[in-house]
């Protein structure tokens, strides 16, 4: 008997959708209109250093999902350097910034439209008009697409990947974008959630901390 074909339908679908068809499957970068690859690239190598300015270069270091983080490393440097880096091409808000090893698999929506360094570790997609970019965003946070590049992945330590092999990945993705919209808009609200109680449980335990401080004796000095 031949093989029954797999339906591409998830198993829970917003009713406003439900009778929207199937999703499409297409490969990864058949949703991207470009890629920005810096990966090779250093200060020295262009004869310049860090410092002098103070724009922030993105890297595997400070890429975390959803945010930078500017606890982490976070190189800073001047305009004739971001020129030469970046030569005619830029992050705009909206692009996904992707770590590539490192770790790999993190991803952030470019949150403003400030010059960023495309640095070490780290590729930038940018979306084709037809596809929302957050819903991008989410598509890769999600353990399916995860899983995926761990399967693709090399190296015995740290692990990655490389835009030959990303391109491999396929995808499963709704044809309209409305419907990817409202995904994003679910998911993102979720996030933003998690982030605020994340917030109010740092808070309890910075109170609690501060009241043990003060219910115990201290230590004679």
């Amino acid at each position: 008997m031949p093989e029954k074909k797999k339906s591409v339908v998830p198993r829970l679908r917003f009713p406003e959708f439900r009778d929207a068809g199937e999703w499409e499957v297409k490969n990864f970068y058949d949703l991207l209109e470009d890629v920005l690859d810096f990966r090779g690239r250093t200060p020295k190598k262009l004869g310049m250093d860090w410092g002098g300015g103070n724009i922030v270069s993105l890297s595997a270091n400070n890429v975390k999902n959803g945010y930078i983080d500017y606890g982490a490393e976070c190189k800073l440097g001047s305009e004739d350097l971001y020129e030469k880096w970046m030569g005619k091409v830029s992050l705009e808000k909206g692009d996904i910034v992707f770590t590539t090893e490192a770790p790999l698999g993190n991803a952030l929506l470019v949150p403003d439209s400030q010059k960023y360094i495309l640095s070490q570790r780290v590729v930038a997609f940018k979306i084709k008009k037809g596809v929302n970019n957050a819903f991008i965003v989410q598509l890769i946070w999600s353990s399916q697409f995860q899983n995926k590049l761990k399967m693709l992945s090399t190296g015995s330590t740290a692990k990655g990947i490389n835009q030959k092999t990303l391109k491999r990945v396929r995808v499963k993705i709704p044809k309209m974008k409305v419907e990817q919209q409202k995904i994003a808009d679910c998911l993102s609200s979720l996030d933003e959630a998690i982030d605020l109680e994340a917030q109010k449980l740092d808070a309890l335990k910075a109170h609690k901390k501060g009241l043990m401080q003060q219910l115990f004796p201290q230590e004679a000095g």
